[in-house]
């Protein structure tokens, strides 16, 4: 039985952030951390709370108050550079980024679960990506996807250790994390996710039995 009952979402604008919001606002209390206040209207249609606090600008120490404030059982990290900005963006958000907010949630005195949003072909050390720096003594899942495209949900996928890199639809994507929410027994699992034959939640469950784990 899970005991979550508030989670916070960085960023929660990204198309995964906004999906995950709407999947989960119904059941828990949703805190979205968004940049820039152009964004309130998209996150106010997802039922969630929000949050104005820069990755890239805020200190470690405000995100450890923000999630004080909020209370927070568990973030979800689901923020890429994306290309945009160039290496030393890439660097001070998939990278910097996750450490920040690794390192603030360490600092807390509550227990907290990260769940973080990472890439199937992260194993390659000459990529700045965020699950080679995983670290801290706090439950953390990491959720590898492949080849990210936007097209509706299909709710079909392999989970486990891929080797290989194939699409997966962003919603599906948001609805597997969802479902992660649920799992506190996934705590220190790599799962890459890909597009599959299998209904999610039955290749998820599969996958957190057999401990399927590409660890760092």
């Amino acid at each position: 039985m899970s005991s979550i009952c508030s989670v916070a979402i960085i960023s929660g604008h990204g198309k995964i952030g906004l999906c995950l919001a709407h999947l989960l606002s119904p059941k828990y209390t949703i805190s979205s951390i968004i940049c820039s206040s152009t964004q309130f209207q998209d996150i106010l249609t997802t039922g969630a709370h929000l949050l104005l606090l820069s990755l890239e600008e805020a200190s470690m120490q405000e995100f450890t108050k923000a999630f004080e404030d909020i209370k927070v059982d568990m973030v979800v990290f689901s923020f890429g550079a994306g290309g945009k900005g160039g290496l030393e963006r890439t660097k001070a958000v998939d990278y910097e980024g996750v450490v920040k907010v690794f390192d603030a949630i360490a600092a807390m005195e509550k227990p907290v679960r990260l769940l973080l949003v990472s890439s199937i072909n992260s194993h390659d050390c000459s990529k700045p990506a965020p699950s080679h720096y995983v670290r801290g003594n706090f439950k953390w899942t990491i959720v590898r996807p492949g080849w990210l495209i936007n097209m509706p949900g299909v709710g079909m996928a392999s989970i486990g250790r891929m080797g290989m890199s194939t699409r997966i639809v962003r919603d599906d994507v948001a609805l597997m994390l969802s479902l992660l929410v649920e799992h506190p027994n996934a705590a220190r699992l790599a799962l890459d996710i890909v597009g599959g034959e299998t209904p999610l939640k039955e290749a998820l469950d599969k996958a957190i039995e057999a401990c399927e784990m590409n660890m760092y």
